[in-house]
């Protein structure tokens, strides 16, 4: 059997991981930002010559465009659900949430057994597990969408090139 500092030390290692893995997310999901706001940009840029192009080939070019404002649209909404995620925040009693430490409320910890604090640290792991899980769906989601739409913007402005 362990003893308390050596449970209260795995609850905050797990938890330590927890919010390492919220914060790799939060990097794919900027990574996946800037490449989107690329995209945008790459059609933006040759916006003229897309709409000369849609002249010519406008069926094909705009079914190609409609897709492509979806899939932004996609991208773009799961990556605000990666940056902004719903979950349901610890017990308002709890040592570790951050109203708590924030208002001092609870900050002093010295005297609260560690068992409570055990129970308390794997209650927030509860939540930090559920943002993590929630923005790596989000991420996943969005990974999809904006590798399509990469696809779709060279595709787009393939044609477009082809025909001006």
């Amino acid at each position: 059997m362990t003893n308390d500092a050596e449970r209260l030390q795995l609850v905050t290692s797990i938890n330590n991981s927890f919010q390492t893995n919220i914060q790799h997310a939060d990097a794919k999901a900027g990574i996946l930002a800037v490449a989107c706001s690329g995209m945008v940009t790459a059609m933006l840029s040759q916006g003229d010559a897309v709409r000369e192009a849609l002249h010519r080939v406008g069926f094909l070019l705009g079914g190609g465009l409609a897709i492509w404002a979806v899939l932004l649209a996609v991208s773009v909404g799961q990556l605000a659900r990666a940056v902004r995620p719903r979950t349901k925040a610890p017990s308002s009693g709890n040592h570790f949430a951050f109203a708590a430490v924030a208002t001092s409320s609870t900050a002093d910890i010295r005297h609260v057994p560690a068992d409570v604090l055990c129970a308390e640290g794997a209650e927030l792991g509860v939540v930090l597990a559920g943002i993590a899980d929630h923005k790596y769906r989000a991420v996943g989601t969005a990974l999809k969408a904006t590798t399509r739409l990469a696809a779709l913007t060279m595709a787009c402005l393939t044609l477009t090139a082809m025909v001006s």
